[in-house]
């Protein structure tokens, strides 16, 4: 957790829900200065907390976390890493995350493709890892490995796409829940009086612009549909997190892409009562 003016609304009902749920155990790497809300919110848990330093940012904090779990040998069924960057508007979503198939030995939310400098990989704010997995040597090494630095593409790239290329040269399965086949689907299975909604969210993410929104959303249900499919195959996944919200029923999104469009706030306010002052 990451908010040096206090941990945030939605952030403090994730972790009220996470704490209650039978057979979890919860640990909080708090990388601001506590203040004195946080100490009184979090003293209140039933879980344990500590006081990081944001070197390395989310990894540098898992690292800490990892180590713990490798060296004093905390037994778990599935061990999950989270950071804060997501808003969560449901009660106890956190739950059932993974709730599409049976999660791999290692499973994330979202991916993110291949872009400039960045091979293809889970992306960091929601990763879980599998009894096996977390007593294996590679998932030890890894952490072991890792030298938090106060670079954040350096956390990216050796911490965030390290993990899921090493794992994988070690031949351990990977999955993603929300993956774009799983969009696909969904879309192919969406309503006609969607297409409209699906494309101002696209445009909301920068994925079209008003023009070419309008090339096609002023045309037949057939072509509006084509528009918003080649969207989906053609952009970043992790850029996608509106439309997999809309379409899936995908219980979080970004912070940021609520802070930086309005039409997507004003959705996301409006399908879950959510008041903006909550995730800012």
């Amino acid at each position: 957790v990451y908010c040096p003016a206090g941990t945030r609304p939605d952030t403090q009902r994730v972790l009220a829900d996470m704490s209650q749920a039978a057979n979890t155990r919860l640990l909080v790497i708090i990388n601001h200065t506590l203040t004195a809300q946080d100490e009184t919110f979090l003293g209140a848990l039933d879980l344990a907390y500590v006081q990081g330093d944001n070197l390395g940012y989310d990894f540098g904090a898992y690292r800490d976390a990892c180590l713990t779990m490798v060296e004093d040998q905390i037994p778990c069924g599935r061990f999950t890493l989270m950071n804060d960057s997501f808003v969560f508007p449901l009660s106890g979503p956190t739950l059932n995350l993974f709730d599409y198939g049976e999660p791999a030995p290692f499973s994330g939310l979202i991916e993110q493709g291949d872009r400039k400098k960045i091979k293809q990989h889970l992306c960091s704010f929601c990763l879980t890892f599998d009894r096996d997995l977390v007593r294996s040597q590679v998932f030890a090494d890894f952490w072991k490995g890792f030298k938090p630095l106060p670079d954040w593409l350096y956390s990216v790239k050796v911490g965030e796409v390290g993990l899921s290329l090493r794992l994988a040269e070690a031949g351990v399965a990977q999955q993603v829940a929300y993956g774009k086949d799983r969009l696909l689907k969904a879309l192919a299975e969406s309503a006609d009086d969607t297409l409209p909604t699906l494309g101002r969210l696209l445009q909301s993410t920068n994925i079209y612009s008003k023009g070419e929104l309008n090339s096609f959303l002023d045309k037949d249900a057939k072509t509006q549909r084509k528009g918003v499919e080649r969207a989906i195959r053609t952009s970043e996944n992790l850029r996608l997190t509106p439309v997999f919200s809309f379409l899936c029923d995908m219980p979080f999104v970004k912070r940021r892409s609520l802070q930086a469009h309005p039409l997507m706030a004003a959705w996301y306010q409006e399908t879950y009562g959510l008041d903006p002052e909550a995730w800012s």
